[in-house]
């Protein structure tokens, strides 16, 4: 999208993501810093991606946590201070504004039952990439409205992040069927809660 800082609105609140005015690309993660969210894969991801696309890539991390020390460590083994910004926790109404200034969101987690930032990406029109796991694999209809790629493998997750950086077409095609998933978060009568109030009352009218 290569959208740079920008102001957007939220009813009274004005999420301003912190975004280098740049032309780089975007990868955006967002979750705590652990294993199960795959947080050290990230930084083997930046690695690897920076081998291919030198610094016109950059990776933000929104989040914190108890590997956070070990995360800053292995960014400055890597050498990867330059294309790799811990943006720390910042609030969920906030998120939008992050996910959408994005060219690609990635949500390594190895445990997940349902991808609330998954889903929020794929709203904000991002392109996403994910591991097979959980709910993850049920959100994502693979290379349609994004892509699942083998749980741990994280070369893989830096290869389609490399094809879509190389393939602005790709990432129109994926970004616009994203949008598609916006009635099945935002239709209410197709929510599971409506459908059981449904029920209720079919039941309590007899």
């Amino acid at each position: 999208m290569n959208i740079d800082c920008v102001l957007i609105r939220y009813g009274d609140t004005i999420a301003e993501p912190e975004i280098e005015a740049t032309d780089k690309f975007k990868v955006v993660f967002a979750g705590r810093f652990d294993k199960a969210k795959g947080i050290m894969d990230v930084i083997e991801i930046a690695k690897i991606s920076k081998e291919q696309l030198g610094n016109e890539i950059i990776f933000l991390l929104i989040g914190d946590g108890a590997m956070r020390e070990q995360v800053e460590r292995k960014i400055s083994e890597y050498g990867l201070s330059e294309i790799v910004k811990i943006l720390g926790m910042r609030s969920s109404d906030m998120m939008f504004s992050y996910l959408s200034a994005a060219d690609v969101a990635i949500v390594p987690s190895y445990i997940e039952c349902f991808g609330k930032i998954l889903a929020e990406a794929m709203i904000s029109g991002t392109p996403s990439i994910a591991y097979a796991t959980g709910g993850l694999k049920y959100q994502i209809e693979d290379g349609v409205n994004g892509f699942l790629v083998p749980t741990g493998d994280f070369n893989a997750m830096a290869e389609r992040i490399v094809e879509l950086y190389k393939n602005p077409d790709m990432r129109k095609k994926i970004a616009e069927n994203s949008l598609k998933i916006r009635n099945k978060y935002t239709d209410i009568e197709k929510t599971l809660g409506y459908k059981l109030k449904k029920i209720i009352e079919r039941i309590l009218n007899g």
